[in-house]
């Protein structure tokens, strides 16, 4: 989930909390009697209402806190495959370059030897 997606969620979560209703506009008005109308503020409401966005704005940003450290992971994760791919490919170059010199040597050798079995052969003849 994207850091933008887990944010508008969050804040759609946070406003039917406080509202006590979803925030889509696909929704239909509510109509209120009068026996279940909100009652008046007081003081005392507007200091909960306070505390209650403190507590959600505390609480909003941990949780962005926490989708920003869980990308942080992800890339270092990914940072860490790619240098691991890395450490894998340079091994797989030394592997062919200690292979080809190898190879070089032995062809080396093989030129050397019948070098010398043409020169024994050359001594023989004369002899």
């Amino acid at each position: 989930m994207s850091l933008e997606r887990y944010s508008s969620a969050l804040e759609d979560h946070s406003a039917r909390m406080m509202t006590g209703k979803p925030p889509s506009s696909n929704q239909r008005p509510t109509q209120r009697s009068a026996s279940n109308a909100p009652a008046p503020r007081t003081q005392n409401n507007t200091e909960n209402l306070s505390a209650a966005q403190k507590l959600y704005r505390r609480k909003l940003l941990s949780a962005k806190e926490s989708a920003v450290k869980a990308q942080l992971s992800a890339l270092s994760v990914d940072n860490n495959t790619i240098n691991l791919v890395i450490s894998q490919a340079e091994a797989e170059l030394e592997y062919r370059r200690m292979r080809n010199r190898a190879h070089q040597a032995k062809h080396k050798l093989k030129q050397k030897l019948k070098l010398k079995d043409l020169e024994k052969s050359s001594v023989r003849l004369r002899e």
